[in-house]
Parts: C-alpha cells; structure tokens; sequence
C-alpha cells in the first residue's frame, strides 16, 4: 500500500508538472524519463524537470512544525527546474483551525515580509527567509481527515516563474 501511495504521488506530481509545461502557449515536445520508484524526471524544450519523494527535512525546511502535529506519510515531495526548487510536507492535528492559525500567526509574523491571508475556513500565510519563500497553509481536512486540520509547509527557491511558464 506504502508503495502504491509512493508511486501515486509521484505519478500525480510529475503530471502537475507536465500541465505547467503545457501552459506556456506553443506546443512543445515532453518526454517522461522514469528515474526509479522515488523519482520522475520530464524533459522538455526549455529545460528538464526533476519530480522526487525525497523533500529536505524539517530541519533543512526551516519552518516551525505545529507542535501537535503528526506528518502524513507519504506525503511530501519536491519538483526541481533548473535552479527552481519547490518542497512541501503535510502534518495533521486534531487541534482546530483557529488554534493552529493563532500558533502560527504567534510564530512567524515577526518574520521578514510575513503576509496572512488567513479566513474563517482555514488560511495561507508566508514569509521569506533569504533566498527561500516558506508558505503554512492551514485547512480542515476532508474525508478520511474530516473533523482534523491539515497543515501544508512548503519552500520556493530560485527563479519560481520559471516552474509556473
């Protein structure tokens, strides 16, 4: 099952990736090199893109982790362009919304261009550290997590319109 997961995400990252390469308006030629079971590489015309499970550690992400919560396994990972790097990692909590929105708010809006675009039903907030942006993203979970909140920690490094062109 840990596994198929594994694949599956991976599967579902390097798409995402295929999309963003697509929406750059003229058609180009894509190519889906697969790398082994914990990574995806897409080659394209302007450039390649390396899709992976292995995302740096909390300690390398350098985002605070809300202190009770627990990481979802199997779900992390990173997507590399060029000199682009973006890294995410979901925690869960049975804490509310509200109470892990005001954890972080207390946390990092001391923090070097700290923006809050927090809401009633769950928030994104964001800061920069050098040359990384570091975003929490806050949400109630659905499904299987309904009744729990979601935590997303992710980084952006380098030139980030070029993983968005």
């Amino acid at each position: 099952m840990k596994k198929a997961l594994a694949t599956l995400m991976i599967l579902i990252l390097a798409l995402g990736a295929i999309a963003l390469v697509g929406c750059g308006g003229e058609k180009e030629e894509t190519k889906v090199v697969e790398t082994g079971e914990e990574e995806v590489k897409v080659e394209t015309e302007k450039g390649d893109i390396e899709i992976n499970k292995d995302t740096p550690s909390e300690e390398e992400m350098d985002i605070p982790v809300y202190p009770d919560a627990e990481a979802v396994e199997n779900a992390a990972g990173s997507v590399t362009e060029g000199g682009s790097t973006f890294a995410a990692r979901q925690y869960i909590t049975d804490d509310s919304v509200d109470k892990v929105l005001a954890w972080y708010r207390d946390e990092l809006s001391g923090e070097e261009g700290f923006t809050d675009m927090s809401t009633a039903q769950g928030g994104l907030m964001s800061y920069q550290s050098e040359d990384l942006i570091k975003t929490v993203t806050v949400a109630p979970g659905t499904g299987e997590q309904a009744g729990r909140t979601l935590i997303v920690l992710s980084t952006a490094t380098g030139e980030m319109p070029k993983l968005i062109q």
